[in-house]
């Protein structure tokens, strides 16, 4: 079971979030978060949103929270992308 567009300690939403695990997931679009094997150089707004993805990493593991991310082109290529991904977190 999960929750979708999950609001995290009322600071961060997240776009999914398993509670039995305590792991929040979020989905990386390949241009706005400035996937390194797209985008050798981040403009502004990817190079913003990698430090907001980052800031948002330190809080939720801090808070106790799992975290797992996934690229945008990962998940295309691979649905299981999604349960590597969480399988690494827990």
């Amino acid at each position: 079971q999960f929750e979708k567009q999950f609001f995290l300690n009322n600071k961060f939403y997240v776009d999914a979030f398993i509670p039995n695990l305590n792991l929040a997931i979020q989905f990386d679009g390949d241009y706005w978060h400035g996937n390194p094997d797209k985008y050798e150089k981040l403009n502004k707004i990817q190079q913003k949103n990698k430090n907001r993805d980052q800031s948002f990493d330190m809080y939720a593991k801090k808070c106790g929270y799992k975290v797992a991310r996934i690229w945008e082109s990962t998940f295309r290529k691979n649905n299981n992308s999604l349960l590597m991904a969480i399988g690494e977190s827990i």
